[in-house]
């Protein structure tokens, strides 16, 4: 009766620990990589929210300087002729202003300027009324340095103004040797005559 028991097939007890261990070293694994996958999406994310915010700026600039005149630039501001500055309407009171200049359509003098690490725009309109919002958003965009040259602002020298922008900046909370740099010339629309 006893003639031989039969050997079932299974797994022993350190085969089975030796295979979850593999399964949790892959487990681990796979998670790490998913982790470096999202971390490098939330990282092309951030990045891709500078560029478009410094596009934006540099494009709303670039349309309203085409279309102005009477260009004035950095510390050039105070010394305006227009009769504006003359009659104390407008006053260049912020640190950091970019460039200001006689809006089209007569909508009144446009500033930008810089105020806490962000690009600011006001509007001085007629009878001394001001309106001044943020173009950027420093928690998707950190200016590390702006420069804005006008050149070409003499009516006797027959040439087209010319506003060359530089605007140099970083992803906020990322090293600073990822800094981008964007820039444009923008030439007046209308003859300087």
């Amino acid at each position: 009766m006893h003639k031989g028991i039969k050997n079932k097939g299974g797994f022993t007890l350190i085969e089975m620990m030796v295979s979850v261990a593999i399964f949790a070293i892959v487990v681990t694994s796979g998670m790490g990589a998913l982790t470096m996958i999202l971390k490098s999406y939330r990282y092309s994310q951030s990045e891709k929210k500078s560029a478009d915010s410094l596009s934006y700026v540099l494009e709303n600039m670039t349309r309203e300087i085409r279309l102005g005149h009477n260009y004035y630039a950095g510390s050039d501001l105070g010394g305006a002729n227009s009769d504006d500055f003359k009659s104390g309407v407008i006053k260049l009171e912020e640190e950091g202003s970019l460039i200001g200049f006689q809006a089209s359509d007569n909508r009144g003098y446009v500033i930008y300027h810089i105020k806490d690490n962000e690009i600011w725009k006001k509007f001085i309109r007629e009878g001394g009324n001001t309106t001044d919002f943020s173009l950027t958003d420093k928690t998707q965009v950190v200016l590390n340095n702006t420069r804005v040259t006008v050149m070409n602002t003499d009516k006797e020298d027959m040439k087209q103004p010319i506003v060359w922008i530089q605007l140099s900046a970083s992803v906020p909370g990322k090293d600073d040797n990822n800094v981008k740099v964007i820039q444009t010339l923008v030439s007046q629309r209308d003859l300087d005559i």
